[in-house]
């Protein structure tokens, strides 16, 4: 649909940061906006999904912890967890923390004991845990995403509104971007710039 009457730049571009494809909707013209759009909603969908994938992963590793390691997992933080990954027991833990002059850092066993069954599966629980964390980066990486598709949206809808402003001022840009390996393994962003003649 062609642009009818002046439309503003600074509109175009608040529309497509705040939902991307409505600066092109705006100007006229939402035929690259509805990507945008489709590109925001499966980000927001793989960001829930990578959330919940890291969420389920934690508290899978940390029951399985607390079942090894012989804790009640009630009111501990990521340090304690984080350090029960790194040490057999409390008491080694402690050894530690002395050796490093971190008197401060020690925690009374009574309250905060802990005795791994086995190193093997301290180990699997480390391994674990790392894991987790990996994954709850990864919901940067889309949520970098959704912001360059917030961005690449702007441009193009000011592109279109200064296109259209100016009737038949040339060929037509069409910016795209996609996400490499899916919402829930992104590894990258592909950014796709056409001009029509």
């Amino acid at each position: 649909m062609a642009a009818t009457g002046r439309r503003s730049v600074g509109l175009a571009v608040i529309y497509s940061l705040l939902l991307p494809g409505m600066g092109e909707l705006y100007a006229g013209d939402y035929g690259s906006g509805k990507y945008f759009t489709g590109a925001d909603g499966v980000l927001w969908l793989g960001l829930g999904a990578v959330d919940l994938h890291a969420r389920s992963m934690r508290d899978d590793a940390r029951t399985f912890a607390a079942l090894h390691a012989d804790f009640n997992p009630s009111g501990r933080d990521d340090t304690y967890y984080i350090n029960v990954g790194n040490f057999d027991d409390v008491y080694g833990y402690n050894e530690q923390a002395l050796r490093d002059r971190d008197a401060y850092k020690l925690y009374d066993p009574a309250s905060a004991w802990w005795r791994w069954d086995a190193t093997a599966n301290r180990e699997l629980y480390r391994d674990r845990r790392v894991a987790s964390d990996a994954m709850f980066n990864n919901t940067r990486f889309v949520v970098a995403a959704l912001a360059v598709n917030r961005v690449l949206s702007a441009i193009n809808a000011a592109r279109l509104v200064v296109s259209g402003n100016r009737e038949g001022s040339g060929g037509v840009i069409d910016i795209g971007a996609r996400v490499l390996g899916g919402p829930i393994h992104p590894h990258g962003i592909a950014l796709s710039i056409t001009r029509q003649f």
